[in-house]
């Protein structure tokens, strides 16, 4: 009986990954065709990012330099609207794939077909979510180097008395 169960999950689960097969290519293309455009505060720049959040064009006001008092403010306008841009990006993605990600997580676990199993999700890292913070940002330091030098570990265990070829110098 466990057996005809089985087999019957199986044919389920190959049906249902060949119909997701077929699909994948409409898909794909329409991921490729995703593109976002946002603005940054008072309009003095424009930025168009791909799927990835892959800057494709950016444009800028005329007055744009004078308006964000030189060029590091105008910096801080890219980076804006890029980042706008990027995230209206990603939320175009997401709902292209959220049909997908449902099918997919209605699928049985391999842990349903064989018992004992684990998860493949248990392998699966969490993405964490990327900083949008500066390059020279508090943000961005490591932890426990908040005072600007370079920290390292002792990373050399002490010997024993006994010596092998291996620990004589060449």
């Amino acid at each position: 009986m466990a057996n005809d169960e089985i087999k019957e999950l199986l044919a389920n689960l190959m049906t249902e990954l060949e119909e997701q097969k077929t699909e994948m290519s409409t898909l794909q293309q329409r991921l490729s065709e995703v593109m976002a455009s946002a603005n940054s505060s008072n309009d003095l720049v424009t930025a168009w990012v791909n799927t990835k959040g892959i800057l494709i064009q950016l444009k800028f006001h005329p007055e744009a330099v004078e308006r964000a008092g030189g060029l590091d403010g105008l910096g801080r306008h890219v980076t804006e609207a890029t980042q706008k841009a990027a995230q209206l990006a990603q939320a175009q993605v997401d709902e292209i794939m959220a049909p997908t990600k449902e099918r997919v997580q209605g699928l049985p676990q391999m842990a349903e077909i064989f018992p004992g199993l684990p998860a493949i999700d248990d392998f699966i890292p969490q993405p964490v979510e990327p900083s949008t913070a500066p390059p020279d940002s508090p943000d961005r330091s490591p932890s426990g180097a908040t005072d600007g030098e370079e920290h390292y570990e002792n990373v050399e265990e002490p010997r024993s008395g006994r010596r092998s070829t291996w620990d004589q110098a060449w």
